[in-house]
């Protein structure tokens, strides 16, 4: 893997870090690093980087969604990839020291993110919505999310693991609540 940059803002950084790795549908396996996001067919590597649009070589994460695009979380936004373009679908959400970490498609095809590793953010393809805790300005800075078979959707990072539900955060420990 070619060497990247270091990334000042973040609290460790090299030239070799990879972010996140994924396979795609064709058995592709795409890379995100300081250097952009590289893609190897098993018999090339590919690299998309500032030079081809994406604007900031430092990519977070990832994802393949249902309906076949590629998005990438940036330091400067999330990118949807369709194999010839990039498109920066943040770029009027997050002023210019804003920063994606992880990105995550539900089942319903619906984005869920971090932006500046404190606030969360939906987007259904048309509308973004900040997810607020209704009982304070909590967020819990994660550096994951997920959707369990029941449909509910967990946060974990800086502060723990935590489920969303009902509009509202819930702190899982140890002994739950599950």
């Amino acid at each position: 893997m070619p060497e990247g940059k270091i990334d000042d803002t973040r609290g460790i950084s090299t030239t070799k870090i990879i972010h996140s790795i994924i396979e795609d549908q064709n058995g592709k396996i795409w890379f995100a690093t300081n250097g952009g996001v590289y893609i190897y067919d098993g018999n090339s590597l590919k690299n998309i980087s500032e030079q081809d649009g994406l604007q900031s070589d430092f990519a977070s994460q990832i994802i393949e969604s249902k309906d076949g695009n590629f998005w990438i979380s940036t330091t400067t936004g999330i990118f949807r990839y369709n194999e010839k373009t990039l498109t920066n679908i943040t770029e009027k959400l997050i002023n210019k020291d804003g920063s994606i970490g992880c990105i995550y498609e539900d089942k319903n095809g619906i984005l869920w993110f971090s932006v500046n590793k404190r606030d969360i953010y939906s987007y259904n393809g048309k509308v973004f919505t900040k997810i607020k805790n209704k009982e304070n300005d909590f967020t819990p800075f994660p550096f994951q999310i997920y959707q369990d078979q029941k449909d509910r959707m967990w946060f974990v990072g800086f502060k723990g693991a935590y489920r969303y539900e009902n509009d509202t955060f819930i702190n899982v420990t140890r002994t739950g609540p599950w």
